[in-house]
């Protein structure tokens, strides 16, 4: 099975990569930042990809049979400011 995995180095995308290829399948992981899927280890097959999760659309997406998000923010980092307002 072609599994492509969203935020392929982070915690659960790391494990999820393992065990996807454990399994026998062809694993694709969409990362922000490709330099840090060294936290994959020498022994993988996972074929990185650098992507943004906000912009991946379905062409990029429909060649694969299972699309997992272990997508997360950083906890330093918001993902959006905004100013709530009370009437």
């Amino acid at each position: 099975m072609r599994i492509a995995i969203i935020g392929a180095t982070g915690h659960a995308g790391t494990a999820l990569v393992h065990e996807a290829e454990r399994r026998g399948h062809e694993v694709t992981g969409f990362v922000r930042h490709p330099e840090r899927a060294t936290v994959l280890g020498d022994n993988t097959n996972a074929r990185i990809v650098k992507a943004d999760a906000f912009t991946l659309m379905a062409p990029v997406l429909t060649r694969f049979d299972v699309i997992i998000d272990a997508f997360s923010t950083s906890l330093t980092t918001p993902i959006c400011t905004s100013t709530w307002l009370h009437t």
